[in-house]
């Protein structure tokens, strides 16, 4: 489905279709789909088993939190997000909502890649010259949490 302003309804509910279809799975997202995705886990919390939430534009609905806190997500940000004029204020709301999650009793975890040793990526981070690595990082999260091997 193209995606444009005036389809965000028929994004979501597409993406609840497909995690009806194929779940229970991990659901990656990056940027303008991390609303997306939140909105799907808010959905569908016992289908979604986590969500990684590469560099996104919006948490969730801090209304639904209690809801979703069974839920484990990790957000990724890049090398600028902290410092760019536009992205720092993205960022900081991804962390307030992150924050608001841990309070309601969920797990979160927000990692900032050149604080980890991971420098040199841009917002397209899955594209960037050190992608395998930030899949390491994310296939040790999951692990982690017990949901890969």
């Amino acid at each position: 489905m193209p995606r444009s302003t005036t389809t965000h309804e028929q994004s979501v509910a597409a993406y609840i279709e497909l995690v009806d279809k194929i779940c229970p799975c991990v659901v990656m997202v990056h940027s303008q789909s991390g609303t997306f995705g939140f909105q799907v886990l808010e959905a569908r919390p016992d289908k979604v088993k986590a969500l990684v939430a590469v560099e996104p534009t919006l948490g969730g609905d801090r209304g639904k939190i209690t809801s979703i806190t069974s839920v484990p997500v990790l957000m990724v940000y890049g090398d600028n997000a902290k410092d760019h004029p536009r992205w720092s204020k993205i960022r900081q709301g991804g962390v307030d909502y992150a924050s608001a999650f841990k309070a309601g009793g969920g797990s979160v975890d927000v990692y900032d890649l050149p604080d980890l040793g991971l420098k040199g990526n841009s917002h397209m981070i899955m594209m960037d010259k050190n992608s395998s690595q930030v899949a390491d990082l994310i296939q040790k999260w999951l692990v982690g949490k017990g949901l890969a091997e």
